[in-house]
This record gives C-alpha cells, structure tokens and sequence, in this order.
C-alpha cells in the first residue's frame, strides 16, 4: 500500500491535547512530556519528581518512628523524666530536622510537579510549532524619531 500526500499531511497535523498532556503528567511523571514527544524532558522529569516524593516520604516515616520512640521512652520514664534531659532533647531535635527536611522534599517534589505540568500543557500547545523558522536580519542602521 501506497503512502499519498494526503496520508502524509494528515499524519504531521496531529494535534495534541493541552489538557491531555496536563492530566498525563498528573496521573504519572513523567507522561505529558512523553506524549508531546520530549523523552528527555519526560525522563528527568519522572526521575526527580518519584526521587522527591520518595524521599519526602521517608522522611515523614522517620518522623514518625522516632515520635513514636519518644512516646514510648515518655511511657516509661513517667511524668518525672526532665525535660531537659540529653537524650529527650536529642530526640526532639532529631524529629525536628527530620520534618523540616521531608518538608523541603515535599516543597521540592511540588515544584518539580507544577512546572512538569505547566510544561507538557505548554508543549501540546507547541507541538504542531515550525522550528525551523528563521528569523531576518534587522535593518544595519536603525533610526528613531521623536516628536514632540
């Protein structure tokens, strides 16, 4: 079978779908940017926002467990146990630092998912955009005239 010149045309005016491309980046990293056919884009964008998200949430599950030793450590030593106490502080700094950083990751996975959107929506607006254009040479001497 024959390819014809109407066969070729309708197949380079595809048109891809903005809010396709946005809802594919928002259901899976990565995918928008995929589907409006930058791999690279796609691929960076899949590794950092799973490697952000990941970490957020160990974090957080660090958090927890050492809530949880602190808890159980605030269980056994009663209601005396100071609280100026070397290891009850350290917890609590340690709890501290541990939620502050899931929360930069979270901040930074967020970021990460918003531009990833904006970008794939973006890209199918593009996506039919002639790269190839050139642009003209301006004039050598350019003059401007003001009046008053």
């Amino acid at each position: 079978m024959e390819t014809t010149a109407a066969d070729t045309a309708s197949r380079d005016s595809t048109v891809k779908s903005p809010g396709g491309a946005l809802l594919r980046s928002l259901a899976l990293p990565g995918w928008g940017q995929f589907y409006t056919g930058h791999r690279i884009r796609g691929s960076l964008t899949a590794v950092l926002e799973t490697a952000f998200f990941y970490e957020c949430w160990l974090k957080f599950r660090d958090r927890n467990r050492l809530s949880d030793r602190l808890h159980r450590l605030e269980r056994e030593m009663g209601s005396d146990w100071p609280v100026s106490d070397p290891e009850r502080v350290a917890l609590n700094q340690r709890i501290k630092s541990v939620r502050q950083k899931g929360g930069d990751y979270l901040a930074y996975g967020l970021t990460t998912l918003m531009l990833s959107l904006v970008d794939s929506y973006v890209s199918a607006h593009l996506y039919r955009f002639d790269r190839n254009f050139r642009v003209m040479a301006a004039p050598a001497a350019v003059s401007v005239a003001l009046r008053f």
